[in-house]
């Protein structure tokens, strides 16, 4: 893969994003692998972690020998999981509560995994969710309204140097609020606290 093969195939606005958010020592857990995988890699350093998830041997095969030509020196878990969803489940079950920064929801069985993530985002932290709107992922657009969390659309543009693919895409930062931020909220919404 060349250096292009760095960018995540994602809208240039999340990708700046991205490049803004992650910092040294993040911890990232990501379903579905690829481009998004080495642009995570290579801004954690030595002392981030990244558990990643694929399930299509072939292009885990892929990945894998760049992950180790490039960052093996890192705190990466690469795992190969085979397409049913109890064992696909696995990683981010096993995941500390409340332990990543962000969780990248872009592989399959998406709102099985969000609904996992949850649990698995740290407060202040971020789900990033490609194709959210899709009509698929209703539930997941429904646990999200349930939770009150903030929902920030990026949409690919004519500027996304042309990648856009023919139909209409797009991914969700989803915001999990710190602690302090709910209680700010409760006060704001409780008249007793003026």
């Amino acid at each position: 893969m060349k250096e292009e093969g760095y960018q995540p195939w994602l809208p240039a606005s999340a990708i700046e994003w991205l490049d803004g958010f992650l910092e040294e020592g993040a911890y990232v857990l990501e379903y579905g692998s690829g481009g998004s995988t080495l642009f995570v890699a290579k801004r954690i350093g030595l002392s981030g972690r990244l558990d990643s998830v694929e399930h299509d041997a072939k292009w885990y095969g892929n990945i894998r020998c760049e992950l180790q030509e490039r960052f093996s020196e890192r705190n990466i878990h690469y795992h190969f999981v085979p397409l049913l969803e109890h064992e696909y489940l696995r990683p981010i079950k096993e995941a500390p509560i409340h332990g990543a920064d962000l969780i990248i929801v872009d592989g399959r069985y998406r709102n099985a995994v969000f609904k996992e993530a949850t649990s698995k985002v740290a407060p202040g932290g971020y789900i990033l969710f490609d194709n959210f709107l899709r009509e698929k992922y209703t539930e997941s657009w429904r646990l999200v309204r349930r939770l009150g969390w903030t929902v920030e659309l990026c949409l690919w543009t004519d500027d996304d140097n042309g990648k856009a693919p023919r139909y209409h895409w797009h991914c969700a930062l989803i915001r999990v609020p710190k602690d302090e931020d709910t209680e700010e909220e409760a006060k704001t919404e409780d008249p007793s606290h003026d």
